[in-house]
């Protein structure tokens, strides 16, 4: 039996596909939610966001989504938090189209969600000239495909530039 995918993965690749249909509100929302390492509540966001769209979604992400809405609720309880919002998220999931489409992307996205993370990571600050952090971003960018949660952040930290899909 096929285990569900981590919920930041699927949330980053759902926002990935379905990115043209978000909301400059719903874009800075979902990025919140999984800086602050809420991906269930960003995943809540993106399914009511899709299902009010009729947005299509790739076909493996769908899947990806349901399993871990199946899996999430056949081991919580109704008085667990992030219950109500799995039984919302799957009585919302039969509005949204599937796109017939395999996008490949869940769990391919490097794990950096900020510029700042990857500057931190090569030991560089705030204070550190911005050629050493451009620089740090380029070489981590060699060996990472940036998620959508990276190059939304890009575009508040000046980095937009570098990072692209």
């Amino acid at each position: 039996m096929a285990t569900s995918a981590d919920p930041y993965d699927i949330a980053d690749a759902l926002a990935d596909a379905v990115d043209p249909c978000l909301t400059d509100g719903i874009r800075n929302d979902v990025w919140g939610m999984l800086h602050a390492g809420e991906a269930h509540i960003a995943l809540s966001d993106l399914v009511r966001a899709i299902a009010n769209a009729h947005y299509p979604v790739p076909t493996d992400i769908l899947a990806a989504l349901r399993r871990y809405l199946d899996d999430d609720l056949a081991t919580s309880t109704a008085d667990q938090w992030g219950h109500d919002m799995t039984v919302d998220m799957l009585q919302l999931l039969p509005s949204v189209p599937d796109s017939g489409q395999i996008a490949g992307t869940i769990g391919t996205f490097g794990d950096a969600h900020m510029p700042w993370i990857i500057i931190s990571d090569a030991g560089l600050s705030d204070d550190s000239p911005r050629d050493q952090k451009i620089a740090a971003i380029k070489a981590w960018l060699t060996n990472n495909k940036p998620g959508w949660a990276l190059r939304h952040s890009a575009t508040w930290d000046g980095y937009d530039g570098l990072i692209k899909d």
